[in-house]
């Protein structure tokens, strides 16, 4: 039986995705999940043959599609990943690693591991079959990320802190057990006849430890929060800026609540971390001052002990993958509510439009069914563990003070003995506890990191590299051709040409690639076939930066964020009155402000709607038009605004920018007012 490489689906569309990485994994090889999902242009919808052929003959397979008629045709050569149509009507991607005449073992991305018959996957199966072979060196990424080198890394930095945290646990550890030897000795200095003040003096000297042993853990828990603070102010620093440096294609094929959930997994991981280092540290410390002080009071007692302890191990070892499961399990149904949440709540105003309120809420009531099932079974399952658990600790306990009474009748063992033994055996069991409680965490950690990485692993944008400066450029479009699925063609060998400062109005019916065009010549699209030149000089032999510093884009769907008006235009920027008044009046923001009686000073509510389309596109343009850009790129972004004054704000751009060059989309007509129309259906 060949090994199956199981790569579960995050969600629904990641399906072929997954497949590719199985098989990759198979092979030795290795490209990050988000870069196949990139690469197989997964989108809202998933993927198809097409694209996933095209990914795997670029990771170093032949790879071809084929119609079989028969699984157990002897030309059919295994991994190969198999299209089916699952009884609730979605279409899906399984890896097929193995059949005979009565199995068919499958790694199907929603469920792992499966063993079929064969007849029902036949009943399933589309006859649809995608071989891959390896052709040459099959793509291998380095992993750059893993749990002990990320931490590590930070640990390292800190290692100071990590030093201090160590010794105080050392020394609490220390004084803990000193402490639990106060009764002990106090009585057997009454029994042996010790004078007063040499007791008083015992007593004084433990209530002196109990005070350092305040103290000290105070210190250490400070030590603990003040690591954690400097583990959250790296991570989400880090998190945060490689979110805003990802491709902007990246992006827009994520929901929102894909993008909150890696925020809040990046919080859990540093949460499981942190408890994973501190119970570690600090119980590994206490279970090693603990040993050593039980084999001194009693080595039976103490290998009875260590009877009960592995035998509670092996319980802890043999749950912990069944408790990891069901927390993945959980998880995913609280995060699948999450984002039907979010996303029906953001639908709030269509929904009332529609009435259709109850309908809604049923849809979400089934996802919250399905989460709190998932939690009262996790719920159970954790109880009856817990069952097994405090049964063997109960009865081990009760042996070994069974144990400790035989040895004293036998005059083996002090009955002081038994009470301190009894006493440190908490601090033996309660860290061996910790730790089994652990065995699921870190394996939740490993599958959170592994998402993370994955998520981190993505490319950024790259800034710097190529020419800096980008001079009053003229533009030149040549053959240019794009698809956003590598199948289907926006545009096909367009070509033409702006002058330097030049006011172009680009149309054309919709859906013939307009805006495209303008994220072409902004760089915020992937690889394109033909030319766009800047000054006879290729836009891919410029930085990025000099792009984006040097060209304005706005789209229609650009957001205001919540604040006043005056802080969503000037957004963070160092404006003068004198530019922010010029471009209040080239937007006719006047008609905006009048009507509040806090005028630029109105707080924006990003969540409600307490201003008007057109409005927000108002505002948004005179943010937009206090960057200095040598090429502003305007699509669609006064859809909103009435036909007359769009073309007052046009005159205004005009008279202002009129040593910039305008590209301006629009399906409104204003043709009046550019000397220059490029149409996009005569372009080819």
């Amino acid at each position: 039986m060949p090994k199956i490489e199981v790569v579960k689906q995050r969600d629904l569309k990641d399906c072929g995705a997954c497949c590719i990485e199985s098989i990759l994994k198979y092979y030795g090889g290795y490209v990050p999940l988000e870069k196949v999902r990139d690469d197989t242009c997964t989108n809202m919808n998933g993927t198809t043959a097409f694209h996933i052929i095209k990914a795997l003959c670029g990771y170093g397979f032949d790879a071809i599609g084929v119609k079989a008629e028969n699984i157990l045709d002897e030309n059919i050569y295994f991994p190969a990943i198999a299209h089916v149509q699952l009884t609730n009507g979605l279409q899906h991607f399984v890896v097929i690693y193995k059949a005979n005449e009565k199995y068919v073992y499958l790694m199907d991305p929603a469920k792992g591991k499966v063993k079929m018959l064969i007849q029902e996957f036949l009943n399933i199966w589309d006859n649809i079959l995608i071989l891959a072979t390896p052709s040459n060196n099959i793509l291998r990424y380095t992993k750059e990320l893993s749990i002990v080198g990320l931490f590590g890394k930070l640990l390292i930095k800190h290692k100071y802190l990590f030093l201090k945290i160590i010794i105080t646990n050392i020394v609490l550890m220390l004084l803990t057990i000193i402490g639990n030897f106060y009764f002990q000795i106090s009585i057997s200095c009454i029994q042996e006849g010790q004078e007063a003040k040499f007791i008083k003096f015992i007593v004084i000297l433990f209530f002196i430890i109990l005070l350092f042993k305040i103290i000290i853990n105070y210190i250490k828990t400070y030590y603990l929060n003040y690591l954690n603070k400097n583990l959250d102010t790296e991570l989400f620093s880090m998190f945060l800026e490689h979110i805003f440096k990802l491709p902007l294609k990246f992006i827009q094929n994520r929901t929102t609540g894909e993008i909150v959930t890696r925020i809040d997994e990046l919080s859990n991981t540093k949460n499981l971390f942190s408890e994973i280092f501190a119970t570690l540290i600090l119980n590994t410390i206490l279970i090693f001052g603990a040993i050593v002080t039980l084999f001194l009071i009693n080595s039976k007692l103490f290998f009875l002990l260590c009877f009960i302890i592995i035998i509670y191990l092996i319980v802890g070892l043999l749950f912990s993958k069944v408790i990891y499961h069901k927390v993945k399990e959980n998880i995913e149904t609280t995060t699948n509510f999450n984002t039907t949440l979010i996303e029906n709540v953001d639908m709030n105003f269509s929904i009332k439009n529609l009435n259709l309120v109850r309908e809604f809420i049923y849809r979400i009531e089934n996802k919250l069914i399905l989460m709190l099932k998932s939690n009262f079974s996790f719920m159970s399952i954790l109880n009856i563990i817990e069952l097994l658990k405090n049964f063997i600790y109960e009865v081990g306990l009760f042996m070994i003070t069974t144990l400790g009474i035989y040895l004293i009748y036998k005059g083996e063992l002090e009955l002081l003995s038994l009470v301190t033994f009894n006493s440190v055996i908490l601090y033996l069991f309660n860290p061996v506890k910790k730790l089994v409680d652990l065995m699921p965490k870190y394996n939740y950690l490993k599958a959170s990191f592994s998402k993370l990485s994955e998520f981190l692993a993505t490319e950024i944008e790259k800034e710097q590299g190529g020419l800096k400066h980008l001079i009053d450029p003229n533009i030149e479009v040549k053959d240019l051709t794009y698809s956003y699925d590598l199948f289907n063609k926006i545009i096909n060998k367009v070509n033409f040409a702006i002058k330097s400062k030049e006011k172009v109005l680009l149309s054309g019916p919709s859906g013939s690639g307009k805006s495209t065009i303008c994220k072409l010549i902004y760089r915020s699209l992937g690889t394109y076939s033909g030319n766009i030149e800047f000054n006879n000089t290729s836009e891919c032999d410029y930085s990025l930066k000099a792009i984006r510093e040097n060209i304005l884009y706005v789209g229609q769907n650009e957001k205001l964020f919540t604040g006043t008006i005056r802080e969503n235009i000037i957004c963070f920027r160092n404006i003068s009155d004198e530019k922010f008044k010029q471009v209040c009046k080239i937007c006719k923001l006047e008609e905006i402000i009048n009507k509040r009686p806090n005028r630029y000073n109105t707080i924006i509510n990003a969540s409600l709607n307490n201003l008007s389309g057109g409005e927000k596109q108002r505002i948004i343009l005179a943010r937009a038009l206090l960057k200095k850009a040598k090429i502003i790129i305007l699509d669609e972004a006064l859809s909103e605004v009435n036909v007359n004054m769009e073309k007052e704000i046009l005159d205004n751009i005009f008279t202002y920018f009129k040593n910039n060059t305008l590209i301006y989309v629009t399906h409104k007509n204003v043709e009046d007012k550019f000397t220059k129309i490029i149409r996009l259906g005569e372009l080819c």
